[in-house]
């Protein structure tokens, strides 16, 4: 793989992730990460793979730094993060994530039942 080109190293990195080698994924996204166009998709896919390990803090921070540097209301982002502090039990944090998320649109996969669980779990 060329080493300089960040497109494909995220493309790769898409595709390791898509097909479960999250390790190999989480490498290129790493080197992805670097380019300023790709930098919050790929802080997402990073955030995705430390859910997906379980390592729900390092999930956080990755999540937190692509919603603090998005220009404009991305609902997906809100919903991994809100995801992230779910599984780390930070419910009062999940639900301001999930609230965000239902208040532009109530029918976003399943935010509303994810913000009445976490509501719960307070």
């Amino acid at each position: 793989m060329y080493p300089n080109d960040s497109q494909l190293q995220y493309d790769y990195a898409e595709l390791c992730y898509q097909h479960g080698k999250i390790n190999e994924a989480v490498k290129y996204f790493e080197e992805a990460v670097q380019s300023q166009r790709l930098r919050l998709p790929s802080l997402v896919y990073l955030g995705r793979c430390s859910i997906r390990y379980r390592e729900y803090d390092k999930a956080i921070e990755f999540l937190s730094q692509a919603v603090n540097e998005m220009v404009r209301l991305d609902k997906r982002k809100l919903y991994y993060l809100g995801m992230a502090y779910e599984r780390a039990e930070k419910y009062a944090e999940a639900v301001q994530q999930f609230e965000q998320i239902v208040s532009y649109n109530e029918k976003y996969r399943d935010a509303a039942e994810h913000l009445a669980t976490c509501r719960a779990g307070l």
